[in-house]
């Protein structure tokens, strides 16, 4: 997924993704909308992704994480 240059969105809601692989998830730099819910990962592990990725919209069950704005 990490060569997946153009890619925008992807919705991992109900998957059996690992912190391992949000980390590589991570690396996509054309990605701006990311769910991710119904899944068996750590708050920390979401919370993190958030900090790494500022840019990155992420949909989760314990809240949305907004792009911060420049």
């Amino acid at each position: 997924l990490v060569t997946a240059s153009k890619l925008q969105a992807l919705d991992l809601s109900s998957t059996k993704i690992t912190e391992k692989a949000l980390a590589s998830i991570e690396k996509i730099a054309s990605l701006r909308l990311l769910e991710l819910r119904r899944l068996r990962l750590p708050d920390r592990a979401i919370r993190h992704l958030a900090a790494q990725r500022p840019d990155l919209r992420i949909i989760h069950d314990t809240g949305v994480f907004e792009p911060k704005k420049p």
